[in-house]
C-alpha cells in the first residue's frame, strides 16, 4: 500500500509554537474547505492514502513566498503519496487568485472565510509568525510542525514519512 502525506501551510506573523492549539503527536482535527478551483477538500478523505502538509500562509508574506518554488518541486515530485493544502489567512479572493496564478502554486489553496480550520488550528487572540507547515501521516497524527521550510529540509521529511 502507497503511503501518502498531506501537508498543511499557514502564514501568519509573529509566531511562536504556544498559539498553535495543535500539538505534534496529536490527531489533525478535521476540517472541510473550498480550494479556489476543485472540489470541496477535507482532511479525513486523506488518511491512509496520502501523507498531508498543510501550508499557512500569506500572499504577502516574503518568507512564504520564498517557500513556494520548493513546495511546487515536492508536489511534482510527491504528488501520489502526498497533499499540499495551503490555507491562506487573506480575505480577498481575487487578490490570492492572482497570487496563486502568479506563483503559479499547484496545489489546492484555500480561504478560510468561516474561520473553521483555523479556530481548530491557531490561537487567533495572538499574532503568529508565518508560514506555518503542519504534516500530517497516514494515520491521521500529526507528526511534524515547521515554519519556513527550505525544499531539502521538506524532502528529508517527506522522505522519512514516505516509503517508496
Amino acid at each position: 500500500m502507497k503511503k501518502i502525506i498531506i501537508v498543511i501551510s499557514l502564514f501568519i506573523f509573529n509566531f511562536s509554537y504556544a498559539d498553535l492549539i495543535v500539538k505534534k503527536g496529536e490527531i489533525a482535527p478535521n476540517f472541510s474547505l473550498f480550494p479556489l478551483k476543485g472540489k470541496k477538500i477535507s482532511l479525513k478523505e486523506f488518511k491512509d492514502k496520502k501523507v498531508v502538509l498543510i501550508n499557512i500562509f500569506s500572499i504577502t508574506c516574503k518568507p512564504c513566498i520564498e517557500e513556494l518554488p520548493g513546495l511546487n518541486k515536492v508536489n511534482d515530485e510527491y504528488k501520489e503519496n502526498l497533499q499540499i493544502i495551503g490555507i491562506t489567512l487573506d480575505k480577498n479572493k481575487s487578490e490570492v487568485e492572482q497570487f496563486v496564478k502568479e506563483n503559479k502554486i499547484n496545489f489546492p489553496v484555500c480561504l478560510d472565510y468561516t474561520r473553521e480550520f483555523l479556530g481548530k488550528y491557531l490561537n487567533l487572540k495572538e499574532k503568529i509568525e508565518i508560514p506555518i507547515n503542519i504534516f500530517v501521516g497516514l494515520d491521521g497524527n500529526i507528526v511534524e510542525i515547521k515554519q519556513y521550510v527550505d525544499e531539502k529540509t521538506l524532502r528529508k521529511i517527506l522522505d522519512g514519512l514516505i516509503k517508496k
